[in-house]
């Protein structure tokens, strides 16, 4: 099931998805020894300094994926090896039948 991290009190009541223009989600995976969040961009045009800075707290100990359109991957960040460790999984599934579930776990889809 789809959860936003700030629906469960993982944000500030500041951090609301409509003000810094990001849905942050965690990613149930297999591999779950590697903790990834997802940011997803629900608005065009460049992070607001508030959406860069949880971004940037995140990515200190775990792996983010910043995406668009829901799906689209435009960064991965985090500490340097379990970036590292997290893209050559998705690399290994590249082929498999529904590639977006390595990167974004089973309810990708499901995010409006």
């Amino acid at each position: 099931m789809y959860e936003c991290l700030w629906l469960q009190g993982a944000l500030q009541s500041q951090d609301k998805p409509s003000r810094v223009g990001l849905v942050f989600d965690t990613l149930v995976r297999q591999d779950e020894d590697i903790p990834v969040v997802c940011a997803r961009k629900i608005r065009p045009g460049p992070l607001s300094r508030r959406a860069k800075l949880i971004i940037r707290h995140f990515a200190e100990k775990m792996v983010v994926v910043v995406a668009e359109d829901g799906h689209t991957v435009k960064n991965v960040m985090g500490p340097d090896a379990m970036v590292d460790e997290y893209l050559r999984r998705v690399e290994q599934h590249k082929d498999d039948p529904a590639p977006q579930d390595v990167i974004f776990g089973k309810d990708a889809n499901n995010v409006e």
